[in-house]
């Protein structure tokens, strides 16, 4: 099955070049080939093919990942927020491709129920280099009540808490907790509530023409959420089954350019 349309055949590419930074499950490095796969290469990939695409996953680092996109170094990345800054230099798809529950990790029983930010005042919080940060943490640390560790990848900071080198480590809930069972992790707790609730996009450079692929990727994606596709992605890397993305978003003029 493609979604492919006639008017479409002349100004799609044949190939694509994705970029992202490891971001585990979402982005994987396999060390075998020094390739990615992971819940959105693979959610990306499917809804490539369904348009007759080839897609390139790279690795590029978070903190120079925007700037490739403005260089158009690549083509497409993931998976990235959408704030007003950001939909100046590159083309974000109206369908998202997760939601991130941004919670912190921390040593089992330092946090009770009913905690607030006084209790984590003087903390050292890792978190992943490159990613937007919740409002309350930056302004906490603006103020110097908590320091904040820019760090290379969840898994160093998540090592670097369960050795007491950190207290505390803001990501992605899906993130932690896959990393914690896969490196067998004991003693530390995933905190709720979340700081935030942030849906993360596919986005394409700021190329000419470019513009012209989002309502052909969101309808490709949407179908992927529809078709239960989506989740069996997600079951496949022991991640929760969560309400279909597609229950969430407006795509009223979907597929429409």
């Amino acid at each position: 099955m493609t979604l492919w349309n006639i008017g479409w055949a002349s100004t799609l590419p044949s190939r694509l070049k994705c970029a992202s930074d490891t971001f585990e499950p979402y982005v994987i490095e396999t060390s075998q080939y020094a390739s990615l796969q992971g819940v959105n290469v693979e959610l990306v990939e499917n809804a490539a093919s369904l348009l007759g695409i080839e897609i390139e996953f790279n690795r590029v680092p978070w903190a120079r990942l925007e700037q490739a996109l403005k260089e158009n170094q690549v083509d497409c990345a993931v998976a990235f927020f959408l704030t007003p800054e950001r939909a100046q230099s590159m083309n974000y798809t109206r369908v998202p491709i997760q939601f991130t529950s941004y919670n912190l990790f921390t040593h089992t029983g330092t946090l009770k129920k009913g905690w607030g930010t006084e209790q984590i005042k003087g903390w050292q919080i890792g978190y992943h280099r490159g990613f937007l940060l919740p409002q309350e943490l930056t302004q906490l640390a603006d103020e110097n009540a908590i320091k904040l560790v820019a760090l290379q990848s969840e898994e160093q900071a998540l090592a670097m808490l369960v050795k007491h080198r950190l207290n505390a480590l803001i990501t992605n809930k899906d993130v932690g907790l896959y990393l914690l069972k896969k490196n067998n992790w004991h003693g530390i707790d995933v905190i709720s509530p979340a700081f935030s609730y942030t849906p993360a996009y596919l986005v394409f450079s700021k190329k000419d023409g470019y513009e012209g692929f989002i309502p052909l990727f969101d309808e490709a994606l949407f179908e992927l959420m529809k078709n239960g596709r989506y989740a069996q992605i997600r079951q496949q890397y022991g991640l929760e089954q969560i309400k279909t993305l597609a229950d969430n978003t407006d795509l009223s003029g979907v597929g429409n350019p």
